[in-house]
C-alpha cells in the first residue's frame, strides 16, 4: 500500500509513533508531541514578552513555532506582571512631568520678571 502524493508527513509520523507506543494516551501524546512538535522554549517571544513558567512542557501548534500562532500559548506579556507600586510610581512620575515642570517653568520665568521690574 502506498501513501497518496499529497500526504501530510507530520500527521503520518504522529500516527506511526502513536501506533508504535503501547502507552496510555496522555503519555503517548506527550512523547509524540516531543518528537514532532517543537517545545515552546524554541520560540523567541519577542520584545516585552517572556516564556511561561511551564514553557518546557508546552508544545507549539505547528512546526516551526510562529509568533502569530503560538505567542499567546507560549509567552506572557511582561507588562501584566508589574506590581502595583510600579504603576503608582509611573503615574506619579507622569503627573510630575505634566504638571510640575510647567508650574516650575512658570514660576522660574515669572520670578525673573518681577525681580527686573522692582529694579
Amino acid at each position: 500500500m502506498s501513501l497518496p502524493a499529497r500526504c501530510d508527513r507530520q500527521a503520518v509520523w504522529k500516527s506511526v509513533l502513536l501506533a508504535a507506543f503501547s502507552l496510555p494516551g496522555l503519555v503517548a501524546s506527550q512523547i509524540v508531541n516531543a518528537l514532532v512538535d517543537p517545545p515552546c522554549t524554541s520560540l523567541k517571544c519577542g520584545l516585552f514578552y517572556d516564556h511561561k513558567s511551564d514553557a518546557a512542557e508546552r508544545y507549539c501548534s505547528q512546526n516551526p513555532c510562529t509568533l502569530q500562532d503560538d505567542r499567546s500559548h507560549c509567552c506572557n506579556s511582561v507588562w501584566e506582571y508589574w506590581p502595583i507600586w510600579t504603576w503608582v510610581l509611573l503615574f506619579l512620575g507622569l503627573i510630575l512631568c505634566l504638571v510640575g515642570v510647567p508650574v516650575w517653568l512658570y514660576l522660574h520665568f515669572h520670578s525673573k520678571d518681577t525681580v527686573e521690574e522692582s529694579e
